[in-house]
């Protein structure tokens, strides 16, 4: 069966994307170097070249696995046991385990000791697999027999990105809030900008507004055990006396891309 496409949509390949995030990563750095000390400067480093690595080993198990890993909330780097539950948690620790992500020696069990980084996936499940948008969840939802050699591949996937692409912005969902500039429009209640297909936030160099949690701003109310909120601040905000967090998502037509140009 043939999938429901919205217009045309353009990806990177493995080589571009890798490349991609080493700029990013070292533009944000050389950012940081103009207005903070050296010592903060190198902590904000690591914090962000570490989330483009985690980012990119989130678009490799995608590619490989058909589906996005659940979040962990145990914290023994491994994704929740009830991950297929439609109820499990949609934030979290990462799951540097599931991911096969080592840093620094350590094993994947114990990065979250060392790594301040919250992880949220979208999973819009839905009754009727034609319109299922679970992220994390492999399901056959272009019509493929189960003992079809298409059955719950790729295009299944792509198919719950494109679901997902057409559905109306919620917060019941992983989303961010803020205009990216000012913290005046950021409200986790009333002003949900937009879901993507996951997003991770990172501590900065320090807690900037003093509270005793290192997460600043709406991403105070983060929990590496999934308890917590699914409102994530603009990756856009500006750093300012109190907040230096790192915010980054994709977008469902960004994953697809990807997908698109990297699947043989």
């Amino acid at each position: 069966m043939r999938l429901v496409r919205h217009g045309q949509t353009d990806g990177f390949t493995l080589v571009e994307l890798s490349i991609a995030l080493v700029v990013i990563g070292l533009v944000t750095a050389v950012g940081l170097a103009i207005y903070r000390p050296a010592a903060e400067t190198k902590r904000g480093m690591v914090a962000v070249i570490f989330q483009k690595q985690v980012e990119q080993a989130l678009f490799n198990f995608a590619l490989t696995h058909h589906r996005l890993p659940c979040a962990d909330t145990t914290g023994d780097g491994y994704e929740a046991t009830n991950c297929q539950d439609d109820n499990a948690a949609r934030t979290g620790a990462v799951p540097y385990a599931t991911l096969g992500i080592i840093s620094n020696g350590l094993s994947t069990g114990n990065i979250n000791t060392s790594q301040n980084i919250i992880y949220g996936v979208y999973r819009k499940s839905n009754s009727n697999p034609v319109y299922d948008a679970d992220l994390a969840v492999i399901k056959e939802r272009t019509g493929n027999a189960i003992d079809s050699t298409s059955y719950q591949d790729i295009n299944d996937f792509r198919q719950a990105l494109i679901n997902a692409e057409s559905a109306t912005v919620e917060k019941t969902q992983v989303y961010v809030t803020g205009d990216g500039y000012t913290t005046s429009d950021e409200n986790c209640l009333n002003n949900v900008v937009a879901n993507a297909a996951f997003y991770l936030a990172s501590t900065g160099a320090e807690d900037m507004d003093g509270d005793g949690n290192p997460f600043d701003g709406v991403n105070v109310n983060l929990k590496k055990d999934g308890s917590g909120s699914q409102c994530f601040a603009s990756p856009t905000r500006l750093h300012d006396a109190g907040y230096d967090d790192f915010v980054q998502g994709v977008s469902f037509n960004g994953l697809l891309g990807f997908l698109n140009q990297n699947h043989k």
